[in-house]
C-alpha cells in the first residue's frame, strides 16, 4: 500500500511531455519559441531539452530558464544535425530519468504556439488505436498552407528511385522545390473553396497517414516502449521516412490531427532558397532511405507499377 502511494506520488511529478528542440545559431527564434511555450497551459508538466548544435556562440542555460523554468541545455561538441541532436537530447533525458514521458516532441525552433490550450487538446488523443505519432496542423508562414500530412500514403519504390534521380541535378531540384511550394498554395486554395461550398462535410478531421512533417513531431511513448528510436544517421532531411518506416515496422500508426495547430516561420535555420549544400543533404537522405526502406530488389514489388 505504501509502495503504491510512493509510485503514484512519483508519477504525479514526472514529466508528461518532453520537448527536444534543436538550436543552430537561432537564439532569437529559440527565445520566441520558449516564450510562446510559457504561455501554454499544462506547462508545469513540460520539460524542454534544448540541444545546441551551434559551433561557436553557445547558449546560457540560466537565461533559458528565465524564459521557461523547466529547461535543460545540452551543448553538443559538434553540429549533430536534426535527428542526431534529437537523439542526443533523448539519451540525455534517459540518463537523468528511468522512464519514458507520455509524449516526446522533436521540434525546430522557428515555431510558435498560438493556442494556449495546445497541450490540453493533445492529451485528448492519447488513446487513439495503435498510436505512434501525431501530426498536428503546421501552418507555414510563407505559403500559409498546412505542411501536414507530409505524405498521405507510402510512396512506391519506383517513385522513390525517380525522386533520387531527379534530385541528382541541382537545377532540376531547385525547380521541383519551387513547384512544390506552388502545389501547397494551390492545395490550400482548393481546400478553402471546398470548405466555402461545404463539399467536405463528411470528411473526418482525424485520419491515418504515412508520414508527418519533420519540423514538429509528436511521438507517443508507445513508439519507444515497442523498441522505436531516434537513431537516424542522415545529417538533415528524410527523418519523415525514417520515422514512418519504424512506425510501420512496430505496427503503430501516425494520425493527422488538424485541430492541433502550430505556426512555422519555416526555414529560418537552413534558408529559404535551397543551396547546393542543402541539395546535397537532401540527396544523401534520399539515397540512405532508399537503401534502407526502398531497396532495388523490391523494385517490381506488386503495386509499384500502378
Amino acid at each position: 500500500m505504501i509502495k503504491r502511494k510512493v509510485i503514484n506520488l512519483l508519477n504525479k511529478y514526472r514529466t508528461k511531455i518532453l520537448i527536444i528542440c534543436i538550436n543552430y545559431c537561432n537564439e532569437k527564434d529559440l527565445f520566441n519559441y520558449l516564450n510562446s511555450l510559457a504561455k501554454c497551459t499544462l506547462n508545469n508538466n513540460i520539460e524542454v531539452y534544448v540541444v545546441d548544435n551551434s559551433e561557436e556562440k553557445k547558449l546560457d542555460e540560466l537565461h533559458l530558464k528565465k524564459i521557461f523554468t523547466n529547461t535543460t541545455l545540452v551543448s553538443a561538441d559538434e553540429n549533430l544535425g536534426y535527428f542526431g541532436g534529437a537523439n542526443c537530447g533523448f539519451n540525455k533525458f534517459k540518463s537523468n530519468n528511468d522512464y519514458v514521458p507520455q509524449w516526446v516532441i522533436v521540434s525546430n525552433t522557428d515555431l510558435e504556439f498560438k493556442n494556449s490550450n495546445f497541450f490540453n487538446d493533445l492529451n485528448k488523443y492519447c488513446d487513439l488505436n495503435k498510436l505512434g505519432v501525431i501530426a498536428p496542423s503546421i501552418i507555414s508562414g510563407i505559403t500559409k498552407s498546412d505542411q501536414n500530412p507530409h505524405l498521405l500514403k507510402r510512396p512506391s519504390h519506383i517513385k522513390m528511385i525517380l525522386l533520387k534521380m531527379l534530385f541528382t541535378n541541382y537545377i532540376i531540384f531547385s525547380l521541383y522545390h519551387a513547384l512544390y511550394d506552388f502545389k501547397r498554395i494551390l492545395k490550400k486554395t482548393i481546400l478553402e473553396l471546398i470548405k466555402v461550398f461545404k463539399l467536405n462535410d463528411n470528411s473526418p478531421d482525424i485520419k491515418q497517414i504515412y508520414a508527418a512533417h519533420g519540423s514538429f513531431l509528436i511521438i507517443h511513448k508507445n513508439y519507444f516502449l515497442k523498441g522505436g528510436n531516434l537513431n537516424y544517421h542522415s545529417f538533415l532531411y528524410g527523418e519523415e521516412f525514417f520515422l514512418a518506416e519504424n512506425i510501420k515496422k512496430i505496427n503503430l500508426s501516425i494520425y493527422y490531427v488538424p485541430i492541433l495547430q502550430i505556426h512555422h516561420r519555416e526555414h529560418a535555420t537552413t534558408g529559404r532558397i535551397p543551396s547546393k549544400k542543402i541539395h546535397n543533404f537532401i540527396l544523401n537522405s534520399y539515397k540512405m532511405n532508399n537503401k534502407a526502406f526502398f531497396p532495388f530488389l523490391n523494385f517490381f514489388k506488386k503495386g509499384d507499377l500502378k
